[in-house]
């Protein structure tokens, strides 16, 4: 990211605690957002350039082999006209090449080697002057090297943004648009603006984000594709986060780092307040990481709390681990709303089930139990509280007067999964935190929303008093399992309803309206 776009947003962001101080700004309608996430997005910064070659076909494929859902890239523009993926103005720090990229043509760009100084030693994993041994994938883009099985030279050489379009056609991607000569004038972003621009007319996808520190290049963009969202530049942030107004045509998220140190002061950009407020107002909001932020597990963390819909990282493979292993004690309740307007929510809940399905199908097809289970949550994961908590306008409150609400409506997935497994003789037990006292009513509500036929319901001890749910679930699984039932797919929308063993694969669906520990 641009150093002066930092450094120029951050002079205005001093007053920015003071102004949301001020009371309620005003709120755009929250349209349906798809870059707004129950979880954040793990977003490949280059690539992963501290864990591959930065902006190179091989890094993107291995960032999305190490989990990554989504890519970031910076483009510039050939002497001849070609829109080429590298983050810097010149050649020199990554490839065997020098001199600034504006000034090759696309045929002496492609003779680079993209991966000529990528080491595997940080913290600079691009320093000049090692052993040669210490370059892994020196020579491979030249063919003086053997590239690695499942790789051509080609994916070590310096692509171009048509190649990493078709290379990676469901892959959403992150485009900024950048000068490219050391003067950084506003003519070059515009400039680069209308041939990126020209790049993408005859595409026709929908999960490309195009973002540039200068405001004009991204409404100049805006006004050559409108069908293609943008990030705010500079300008348009600064009007969002001190007047409360729009942050410009097409805006559907903030790309902002954590803190930026102006002076002798540390000032907090990626706060609680300002991701709730961007929820609010149907934006999401996605952060990189400033020379003074850690890319690193604790940060991850707290950013995970903090409800962000996106995380860029150098470090795919470490955040992957993370991700997985780390359950948010906060929800995200203003993200709900535009989160579920935009589909995604429920295309997010289909992915899901559709894995466990084809995991459940695999297991009984080539080696099945003598008595295969699976085991379902009940709230928001076989009955769907949303419209009842919406009510209440997702106040922690809502929940429990919505457990006890007649006719919840199935979540439609789930009750696919069941269907598919009764039909299969696979037994389903409804293992939920709901104590025993509403067992009458769930019952009624689980037959009416189409969970019919066989199945058993496990309900929490009225007496149960542990602060976790996860010893009584565990447990709930183990007296299943000692039954002889050997637990195929266990799902649920709470870590709580996953954690503590006795089930050969769990799945967990997007809910960002509450935490259940």
């Amino acid at each position: 990211m641009n150093p002066a776009r930092l450094a120029a947003l951050c002079s205005v962001a001093v007053i920015v605690p003071a102004v949301l101080l001020l009371g309620s700004l005003p709120r755009a309608e929250a349209a349906g957002n798809p870059w707004v996430r129950a979880a954040p997005l793990l977003i490949a910064h280059q690539g992963g350039e501290d864990e591959f070659p930065s902006n190179t076909l091989y890094g993107y494929k291995r960032a999305l082999r190490a989990g990554a859902q989504m890519l970031e890239l910076d483009i510039g523009v050939s002497r001849d006209g070609h829109v080429v993926v590298m983050h810097d103005t010149t050649v020199d720090r990554t490839t065997n090449g020098h001199g600034t990229l504006a000034s090759k043509t696309l045929r002496q760009i492609k003779r680079l080697d993209a991966a000529y100084w990528f080491s595997r030693r940080g913290p600079d994993y691009y320093q000049h002057g090692r052993r040669r041994s210490a370059y892994p994938f020196r020579g491979v883009a030249t063919s003086k090297r053997r590239p690695p099985r499942g790789f051509t030279a080609a994916d070590f050489r310096v692509p171009t943004l048509r190649e990493v379009l078709r290379a990676f056609p469901h892959t959403p991607i992150n485009i900024e648009i950048k000068a490219r000569t050391k003067k950084e004038e506003t003519s070059e972003y515009l400039r680069n603006a209308r041939f990126l621009a020209r790049a993408l007319r005859r595409v026709r996808r929908r999960d490309l984000i195009v973002v540039s520190s200068r405001q004009a290049a991204v409404d100049r963009f805006h006004a050559l594709l409108p069908r293609f969202d943008v990030a705010p530049g500079i300008d348009g942030t600064a009007k969002w986060l001190l007047a409360g107004g729009s942050p410009g045509a097409g805006v559907a998220a903030f790309q902002l780092p954590i803190t930026y140190k102006l002076g002798g002061t540390m000032l907090q950009i990626t706060t609680s307040s300002n991701v709730i407020r961007a929820h609010r107002e149907g934006y999401a909001w996605h952060t990189w990481f400033g020379d003074d932020d850690r890319d690193a597990p604790s940060t991850w963390r707290r950013l995970v709390r903090e409800c962000v819909d996106g995380i860029m990282t150098s470090r795919p493979r470490a955040l992957r681990r993370v991700l997985r292993s780390y359950a948010s004690p906060t929800p995200c309740p203003d993200s709900a709303l535009p989160y579920r307007r935009s589909g995604r929510w429920n295309r997010d809940i289909s992915t899901v089930v559709r894995r466990a399905k084809g995991y459940l199908k695999r297991r009984l097809a080539r080696r099945r139990p003598a008595r295969p289970a699976v085991v379902l949550d009940i709230d928001d994961t076989s009955l769907s509280l949303y419209a009842c908590i919406k009510r209440y306008a997702f106040a922690p409150s809502g929940v429990g007067r919505c457990v006890v609400a007649a006719g919840l409506p199935a979540i439609r997935q789930t009750r696919s999964l069941f269907r598919y497994a009764r039909k299969r003789h696979v037994a389903v037990f409804f293992v939920t935190g709901r104590p025993e006292l509403l067992r009458d009513l769930t019952l009624k509500n689980l037959r009416a929303a189409g969970y019919r036929g066989r199945w058993e319901l496990v309900m929490r001890p009225n007496a149960y008093s542990r602060s976790s749910l996860i010893p009584y679930k565990r447990g709930a699984r183990r007296k299943i399992t000692r039954r002889g039932y050997r637990i195929i797919v266990n799902l649920g929308d709470q870590w709580s309803d996953l954690r503590g063993g006795f089930a050969l694969r769990r799945y967990k669906l997007p809910n960002p309206m509450y935490v259940t520990p």
